[in-house]
């Protein structure tokens, strides 16, 4: 496992439990120094169990001859972030492939996790090819891991998605997730990556959309959870990522979005993305509002059903398998007035959590078990 970074880390972890042998290779040495002392880098719920219940499985190195060294796979997982243009920066990607020895022996499998570019996958394999190495196969393998549920959502996952040029290739990487019960999507290398970048494409499509019926509903007097949730429970739509709240952001979406559009650009098709912005409702001052629910009575208006508790300009960061990360650019600095009181509210009253923006702590602290977080 190239990258002992949040997918390399988890993927890695989550392959020894199912019974593989693994070696992680990371370029940072007190990383690896970290690891080996048993202390995790990054914090993902539930991967300290792993890790540990692991460690035999498991070895941590820097060193490029150690970690291929009987390898029967080779899966590359380091970090492709956007450059200036939007572009992907393929640096830590190319590093992987050079520096991968010309003595291999046996015949190993390049396997992608990293999340590249449509395209990535006849490059590398050209430059395989080129340096004499076309025993070697290549895999397409993207990730479809959240932060928060990383190690759920490998183990119990919504499908595994394997692109390879040949078939005897895809059917080895298929076999390395046996005891994962989940559909397979076996296809060719240029899908399996465009999987990936249109996935999340369509994710944040919805977040930008569910944040302009949000700016409807303030104008008409319109309840948008309630609104979210009356499409949600339609079975042709769904409630996940029909949250409204502050956008899009956090290290996938923006730069899948960019890579799609790029894409699109350079073949001359319209692009998906045209219709996708970080819609956040209008303006970053926030309110955080108690639900509170009416069983009969007047409901015309959304802040009829509301009790303000504090109001502030957002900057905490959401955590959570249900939460959308907000874009750096759009933090600011916490402004936090809390009222002189707080409201007496009858907490058995209060419906279930609607939304979740990271596990809101404020409220928590107030004793207040639901919150919605609207402009």
């Amino acid at each position: 496992m190239f990258g002992a970074g949040y997918v390399g880390l988890v993927t890695g972890a989550c392959f020894a439990d199912l019974g593989h042998e693994v070696v992680v290779r990371d370029v940072l040495p007190e990383r690896i120094e970290q690891l080996e002392a048993g202390e995790v880098p990054i914090y993902e719920p539930g991967l300290d169990l792993v890790l540990e219940r692991n460690r035999e499985r498991l070895r941590f190195t820097v060193d490029v001859h150690e970690a291929v060294d009987g390898a029967d796979f080779l899966f590359v997982a380091v970090g492709t972030p956007p450059t200036y243009s939007g572009d992907a920066d393929l640096s830590a990607v190319w590093s992987v492939v050079d520096e991968l020895p010309d003595d291999l022996s046996g015949n190993p499998i390049v396997v992608m996790k990293s999340t590249v570019p449509v395209g990535t996958g006849e490059h590398v394999r050209a430059r395989l090819d080129a340096r004499g190495l076309s025993r070697l196969g290549y895999v397409s393998n993207p990730e479809f891991l959240s932060e928060g549920s990383a190690v759920a959502d490998f183990m119990s996952p919504d499908r595994v998605v394997v692109g390879s040029f040949a078939s005897d290739d895809c059917e080895r990487v298929v076999e390395l997730y046996r005891g994962v019960e989940t559909e397979i999507v076996r296809t060719d290398v240029a899908s399996a990556e465009l999987v990936k970048l249109a996935a999340n494409a369509f994710l944040s499509t919805r977040i930008s959309f569910i944040n302009e019926i949000a700016n409807v509903c303030e104008l008409v007097g319109a309840d948008v959870i309630d609104v979210s949730r009356g499409m949600g429970l339609d079975k042709r739509i769904g409630s996940s990522y029909l949250y409204p709240g502050v956008g899009f952001g956090g290290s996938c979406f923006p730069k899948d979005i960019s890579f799609l559009k790029l894409l699109a650009g350079h073949l001359d098709v319209g692009c998906p993305e045209d219709a996708v912005d970080d819609h956040s409702p209008k303006g970053l001052d926030l309110e955080v509002l108690v639900r509170v629910p009416q069983r009969g009575g007047d409901r015309s208006a959304a802040a009829a059903r509301t009790q303000p508790i504090f109001s502030f300009v957002a900057s905490a960061v959401p955590f959570g398998p249900t939460s959308a990360p907000i874009a750096p650019e759009r933090r600011s600095k916490l402004m936090l007035t809390m009222s002189a009181s707080r409201p007496a509210i009858d907490s058995t009253r209060l419906p279930p959590p609607p939304m979740r923006i990271g596990g809101c702590g404020f409220c928590t602290g107030l004793g207040v078990p639901s919150c919605a977080v609207t402009v």
